[in-house]
């Protein structure tokens, strides 16, 4: 380990593992948020497929609906 000559030195050393630790500080909330924002669009990607899947659903239910009335109206005609 070297040994520190003036306290200018000791000082400047100090101040770079200061900003050495703002700088993995700053690197791991980045990595936090941008997991966070990631697990979070996953959820809302979930939620517009379930969403979609009901609208589809519904509007299957609708066409086979209007399709069994008509094919009774005609039935009713005849």
């Amino acid at each position: 380990m070297e040994e520190w000559t003036s306290a200018d030195d000791l000082a400047e050393a100090s101040h770079g593992d200061k900003q050495e630790q703002q700088r993995k500080h700053t690197s791991t909330t980045v990595a936090s948020k941008y997991n966070e924002s990631h697990d979070l669009e996953k959820v809302r990607l979930k939620q517009f497929k379930k969403t979609l899947v009901r609208v589809m659903l519904e509007i299957v239910s609708l066409q086979a609906d209007v399709m069994l009335e008509r094919y009774l109206g005609k039935l009713l005609r005849d």
